[in-house]
């Protein structure tokens, strides 16, 4: 912890109400103090209180200095494989649903590479979906990253691949006019 105080006053620093000791200002009012080791998942209400040289003793801040510690990172709890999907369905169809916990809540994100721009997600609800219709002959499966980060900036990811489903492709005919109508793809 680093403040100002009066040049070469002693100032006392409080975890709430609890003195946690004393640390000294320099020549130019600056002083700092390094606690002791904080414990994950804790919330700190760090205040301070100056005395001068001739004994007249500051009102502690007004407003708490607070500290949550978080150094847990997030944990994805969705599975590494999204369910296959078939060929030919619509743009923004929903492929994956990122799932995450973490005690102070979590934002999604794509990691760039792999597949990635084939892909958005909903950074609040972690719903992945494909950004153009799939074509197994042309892609058979994707890959992406998922990213689960919380407030604190703790980041986790998770590799996720997604199959496509090959379709049989229809063709239709017509007998009297001996035409034929329909897609087909190529094979590769």
């Amino acid at each position: 912890l680093t403040g100002t105080a009066e040049a070469n006053s002693t100032v006392t620093i409080y975890n709430g109400l609890t003195n946690l000791g004393t640390a000294t200002a320099n020549g130019s009012g600056v002083w700092t103090f390094i606690t002791n080791t904080l414990a994950d998942g804790q919330t700190y209400n760090f205040n301070a209180s100056a005395t001068d040289a001739s004994g007249n003793i500051s009102a502690s801040n007004s407003a708490d200095y607070i500290v949550t510690v978080d150094t847990v990172t997030p944990t994805i709890t969705s599975s590494a494989t999204a369910t296959a999907l078939d060929e030919n369905v619509a743009a923004n169809t929903v492929v994956y649903d990122a799932n995450a916990t973490d005690a102070s809540g979590v934002t999604f994100s794509l990691k760039t590479g792999s597949d990635a721009s084939s892909f958005t997600i909903n950074s609040s609800t972690g719903v992945v979906t494909i950004n153009s219709s799939p074509d197994f002959e042309t892609k058979s499966s994707y890959a992406f990253t998922v990213i689960a980060t919380d407030a604190a900036g703790n980041a986790t990811e998770k590799a996720v691949t997604l199959a496509i489903n090959d379709l049989t492709e229809s063709i239709n005919g017509d007998n009297n006019a001996n035409t034929l109508t329909g897609t087909a793809a190529a094979d590769t």
